[in-house]
């Protein structure tokens, strides 16, 4: 912040009064009092209350389970309610909006997290404690008939929040939230400009965060309207996603001129990134000089999806080396390259060096990632696309040269801090007001978003620079406490003992992409993980069915009847769509998008078939767990060798007689020594910059494994790769192998399922339509559809079946008007051209084509299906962005949206029809214009005169009210 002798003594000021009022005691009274009120049921373990009570920035470590967003939303509840009691609701702090420091505004707070669905359901929450501890419980509203079938309004589906522990308290939250949001608040959360004390505390997704700092800066980097509501996502008519759309930037996103002298096309062509597309690759050396349009352009944000999609394809057939994956290549540029600094992208010679946070590939690997980042930038600018750390770059350094202006924001809680990269990390330490009122939490073994490469320890080097960089009379900057919480409330210690696992070795293989904790411990114990061996496919399969259909082994099965709460997980898409057709109905998803989520069993399929790493590569498990099986061997003299990697013993503990015989241990003792108290010895004989795609893999396996509450079942027809795994697991006794090789008959599948009766108990459960409901909108409140689709399908619900499809279908639209303008920027780009090929131009506008007559004919399908439902609102957008004119006003007037249904006769040239609308709902100046192009004069004066009879109607109104005020005061004067 720049300096202002007044602003920095109301921080100041600001900063000691909060410290002296929010101490650890004042804040564990609360929280005790909290934990004895029957109404809450909240239990917290003595690691969590350390979190939530702990003093200045804290943050906490923890595995998935552990009760991390529970201890953020009670530091912030109990930061708000001590705050409150002591002011009284009167504002205390100084607002530094005000240069003078004259106003004064109430706490601010404010919850960021990248999960939408966590945001809202973290929102949810908060909202249900403070009502049942500040104000008197309101009874719930029911729902209007005309939306009972909606799923944002479903009578049926209640909240079932266990306060206490993470996952339990958030993810059974209504789905009616945002359908049921105030219309005024959400309009008026486009810029934190002018937020007050009534909209904080907040929660809002990173991204959701990003538009409303950009709404406070000089030149925003979206386009706006005079309101500063961003043009293109609160449109009235037209169908948007916040996650995905169309938006207007200020200006023409292009590749700076520092970045095109860096891309030297015969660099390119020498062999490290070889080129035979010249058409891709030409860089037109007017860009140079090119200026900036000032007026609004048509953009979208490419993220990882449609950089596999579409950009991918283009960079790999360039690239000689066949190693690199698209999600490596990705997580290089947004976490390393773009997301190492918030300023700037990193120069060639900065990531060579391994940039500030140190990328795992060799140099050689990231030369050429490089050469593709250029190439990326260039087809982005030809797109008039953006990503992320371009909105970073423009914010940041707007506030650099003008400060921050918008609403202070006194504590701030970043849940699932992993998922950001530490671009994103500066710029919202920048933005919180107090240096000390920061709260992290995460779990770098989580680390999967495409595109982060994430390790905690990394964070105390933006805290060192905060400390370095203070000027006079700032505050101190000081460094989170780390709070390790290690006791898991999500699953038992069985399936903890296999994630542990895969953390030794992440902590071998890896140790810098991964921060140290102590082992998790369970509350409770359950089955075995089971691990299918030498199976063949159609065995296995016939295994399922035989496990729920009562005994008839003979019977032959075109499906296998899934439980509710159970899951395939699969790596990706493409493993997706190659799924066998028995198992197609099934609730399947990929790693990725089960991230977050739990459920009561999972199959974790093809995991190694699909994976990109050699049998080779996945060897390196047999030598790691022969290095830690010898450290057992010789407990003591590993602990002596390795000194420097281990925390020292207490005094007079861990000594032993030297000549003592070895101990017998255990199998999972070898865990129990290496991940306990003591830190993992680095393998030096491993390369981890060789092998950086297997630190991901055991990533994705880790987050797979930690999905399951219950039960885990492992199967993969790739066993060269999963033996190494297997054998690893099978000596440390963390699961139970089932070899199905002998099992080639219906009876030997039954003889085999009855002898695995106890350990299987059935692996397959039948759910009830209630169950397949309640699941299928949790998966729609997620936005996966085509899993809402299934489970909608399972519980025989026609009318929420049908409102799925239709979002599916204005997904895939929005999809489709994505590549169309991204199409239509090519076309564009290539007719700029100074020697433009006809040949290629044509391709672009027949690709252009298409994707536009599939984005009509998706909208028109969406909007037929959301009228059948009754969601008129949703299939008059449907309709309007489809350009069926006439459905959407009949829709729009269904649902009593006359102003887009003027909007909509108007793109009809019924400009009479268009003229009532808008007069009836008082939009003098478009009735007016209406009835102008429709010549009908005699009516714009009637209009006129009627809006004229209204003003002095209010005029006289407003006066009778200030006479009567007047008396009512006079009155209790003499009374």
């Amino acid at each position: 912040h720049s300096f202002s002798p007044s602003s920095a003594f109301g921080r100041l000021s600001n900063e000691y009064y909060l410290q002296r009022l929010q101490t650890s005691e004042a804040s564990a009274i609360l929280v005790n009092m909290l934990t004895r009120l029957p109404s809450l049921s909240i239990q917290l373990s003595d690691q969590e209350m350390q979190v939530i009570t702990r003093e200045n920035n804290v943050l906490a470590l923890g595995r998935s389970g552990t009760g991390k967003t529970t201890c953020a939303v009670l530091r912030m509840f109990s930061r708000e309610r001590l705050f409150a009691n002591a002011s009284k609701g009167r504002p205390l702090l100084f607002d530094l909006r005000d240069s003078n420091c004259e106003a004064t505004c109430n706490l601010h707070c404010l919850f960021v997290t990248a999960s939408p669905v966590l945001c809202h359901e973290v929102d949810r929450y908060y909202k249900d404690l403070t009502d049942k501890t500040v104000k008197r419980r309101k009874p719930a509203e029911a729902p209007s008939s005309s939306n009972s079938s909606d799923p944002a309004h479903d009578p049926t589906h209640e909240s079932t929040h266990e306060p206490g522990h993470e996952q339990h308290a958030f993810m059974d939250a209504d789905l009616s939230a945002d359908e049921k949001m105030d219309a005024k608040k959400a309009q008026k959360l486009h810029s934190l400009l002018h937020s007050d004390d009534s909209d904080f505390p907040m929660f809002l997704t990173i991204r959701k965060l990003l538009i409303m700092l950009d709404g406070t800066v000089p030149h925003p980097f979206f386009a706006r309207d005079p309101d500063g509501r961003v043009l293109g996502m609160n449109e009235q008519c037209s169908w948007h996603n916040e996650g995905r759309g169309m938006l207007l930037l200020v200006n023409k996103k292009r590749i700076s001129s520092e970045v095109v002298r860096e891309l030297d096309i015969a660099t390119l062509e020498d062999g490290i990134y070889n080129s035979d597309d010249d058409d891709d690759l030409e860089v037109e050396r007017t860009i140079e000089h090119a200026t900036v349009a000032e007026e609004a352009v048509e953009s979208f944000e490419i993220d990882y999806e449609y950089f596999v999609d579409k950009i991918w394809p283009r960079l790999q057939r360039n690239a000689r080396s066949t190693v690199l994956s698209p999600l490596t290549v990705w997580t290089e540029i947004v976490a390393y390259i773009k997301g190492s600094e918030a300023s700037r992208a990193l120069t060639e010679e900065e990531y060579l060096g391994r940039g500030r946070f140190g990328s795992l590939l060799d140099p050689s690997i990231r030369l050429t990632i490089y050469h593709m980042y250029l190439h990326y930038e260039h087809i982005k600018d030809q797109s008039n696309a953006y990503d992320q750390a371009d909105l970073i770059y423009h914010i940041y350094n707007q506030m650099l040269d003008d400060d921050y202006h918008g609403a202070p924001i006194h504590y701030m809680c970043v849940d699932e801090v992993q998922d950001l990269t530490h671009a994103c990390i500066e710029l919202l330490m920048m933005v919180c007001e107090q240096p000390n009122g920061l709260f992290f939490s995460g779990d770098t073994c989580q680390t999967i978003a495409k595109g982060v490469g994430f390790r905690f320890c990394d964070l105390a080097n933006l805290f060192r620079s905060k400390i370095e960089q203070r000027g006079l009379f700032e505050a101190t900057w000081q460094l989170p406490v780390v709070q390790h919480l290690t006791v898991n409330f999500r699953s038992h210690g069985r399936l903890l003992d296999l994630s542990n696992s895969i953390v030794v070795l992440l902590q071998s293989l890896f140790p810098q992409t991964i921060d140290h904790l102590e082992r998790e411990k369970g509350t409770t114990s359950g089955p075995v993980p089971l691990v299918f061996s030498s199976c063949p496919e159609d065995v296995f399969f016939l295994l399922l069915s035989s496990s729920n259909q009562d005994g008839d082994y003979d019977q032959p099965r075109t499906r296998v009847e899934f439980g509710a709460n159970q899951v395939i997980l699969v790596r990706d898409q493409q493993a997706k769509e190659k799924l066998p057709e028995i198992l197609r109905h099934a609730l399947c998803m990929t790693i990725y998008e089960a991230k977050g989520l739990e459920f009561d069993d999972v199959i974790l399929y093809n995991f190694w078939q699909d994976s990109a790493l050699d049998e080779s590569t996945w060897q390196v498990i047999r030598k790691v767990y022969g290095d830690l099986e010898n450290n057992v061997e010789a407990h003591n003299v590993c602990l002596r060798e390795l000194g420097v990697g281990f925390q020292e013993e207490e005094e007079g503990e861990g000594k032993e007689d030297e000549n003592a015989a070895p101990p017998q241990l255990e199998p999972m003792s070898m865990l129990d020594s290496m991940s306990g108290s003591h830190r993992i010895p680095p393998c030096s004989w491993f390369d981890p910059f060789r092998n950086a795609l297997l630190c991901s893999e055991l990533k994705h396996l880790y987050t797979a494994c930690t999905r399951a509450k219950n039960r885990l079942f492992v199967y993969d027809s790739d066993a060269t790769k999963r033996e190494q795994i297997e054998s690893y697991w099978s000596k440390c006794g963390l699961v139970e192998v089932v070899d199905l090789a002998p099992a080639q008959e219906a009876v030997q599948v039954e003889s085999i399922a009855d002898t695995l009766q106890n350990k299987l108990s059935r692996v397959l459960t039948r759910s009830t339509p209630a169950e397949w409901r309640e699941q299928g909108l949790r998966m729609l409140r997620h936005g996966y559809y085509a899993q809402a689709e299934k489970c909608f399908e399972m519980s025989q619900d026609e009318n929420l079946l049908r409102q799925t499809k239709a979002f599916r279908m204005a997904d895939e639209a929005v999809q489709a008007r994505i590549g169309y303008a991204a199409q239509k920027s090519f076309k564009e780009s290539a007719s700029r051209k100074k020697r433009p090929l006809q040949l290629e131009i044509k391709k672009y506008a027949t690709a252009e084509q298409h994707y536009f007559n599939s984005m009509l004919e998706s909208f028109a399908q969406a909007g037929v299906l959301f009228a059948s439902c009754s969601l008129y609102a949703q299939a008059a957008r449907c309709f309007f962005s489809a350009r069926q004119w006439a459905q959407a006003a009949e829709m729009f007037m269904r649902c009593g949206k006359l102003s887009e249904a003027g909007f909509a006769y108007m793109e009809m040239s019924e400009y009479v029809k268009a003229a009532e609308c808008f007069e009836q709902c008082g939009d003098l100046v478009r009735c007016v214009e209406c009835h102008d192009k429709a010549h009908r004069y005699t009516d714009i004066l009637r209009a006129l005169k009627q809006q004229h009879a209204l003003d002095l109607a209010n005029i006289s109104n407003s006066n009778n009210n200030n006479h009567n005020n007047i008396w009512n005061m006079n009155d209790k004067d003499s009374i």
